[in-house]
């Protein structure tokens, strides 16, 4: 189910407040926005986006570009493919989806593996011609809506899962009611975090603050 920073946020504040959040509490939906801006951040590993194109094609400010890992790949037909994890800004050349990648370890290398990206149409046109449809032992794939559709079925080399590194909006762009680009296992854990982080101190722990204060005060 898609959510948004107003859903966290109320969550958030049912959670502590027990469904009784007023203008005079200690915690604001506001605060709890900003902080959702920095946890989501944090999840996906949000970094500037910054290219210049020598197409002369111009790209947006504000974007940056976030990393998923461990994105479930599984066969289709003769191909296999992906669903992305967030929707892209869209860009010239589908370029919102920036690299597809998984990890490879081999002795003395730690190095990753890219896939090519292909423009639509493309895994059809080289189909029918042996020495392109190989692509030189490399793996293609076009973006397909919501999906990742690669030229070849990489699950039977072993291959069931890949990263992602997607072109966003800036977190802070998002309105309350923005679907955000986060999983359901994100949103949870993002819930949990943010309740942890504004929760008010138990009873017990304030009053042994309280004595470890009035013990530094008399002892001095």
């Amino acid at each position: 189910m898609p959510t948004s920073k107003k859903k966290l946020a109320e969550q958030v504040l049912y959670r502590i407040y027990g469904g009784v959040h007023t203008s005079s509490s200690p915690v604001q939906i506001e605060d709890v926005y900003e902080a959702i801006n920095q946890k989501v951040n944090a999840l996906i590993k949000a970094e500037v986006f910054s290219v210049t194109l020598a197409s002369g094609d111009t790209i947006p400010e504000g974007l940056m570009t976030a990393t998923y890992e461990n994105i479930a790949v599984v066969p289709y037909g003769s191909k296999s493919k992906a669903v992305l994890p967030a929707m892209p800004v869209r860009l010239p050349r589908n370029m919102g989806v920036f690299e597809i990648n998984i990890p490879f370890s081999a002795p003395d290398t730690n190095t990753t593996i890219l896939f090519i990206p292909l423009q639509g149409g493309q895994i059809s046109l080289i189909a029918g011609q042996k020495i392109l449809s190989e692509l030189l032992g490399h793996v293609g794939y076009e973006v397909r809506g919501s999906e990742v559709v690669f030229h070849k079925d990489i699950t039977i080399d072993g291959i069931g899962e890949v990263n992602m590194r997607l072109i966003l909006a800036d977190i802070g762009i998002y309105g309350e009611y923005d679907t955000l680009p986060i999983s359901t296992d994100m949103e949870m854990q993002i819930v949990e975090d943010l309740i942890k982080q504004f929760a008010p101190a138990p009873e017990a722990d304030k009053a042994s603050d309280n004595f470890s204060n009035g013990q530094k005060q008399g002892g001095n």
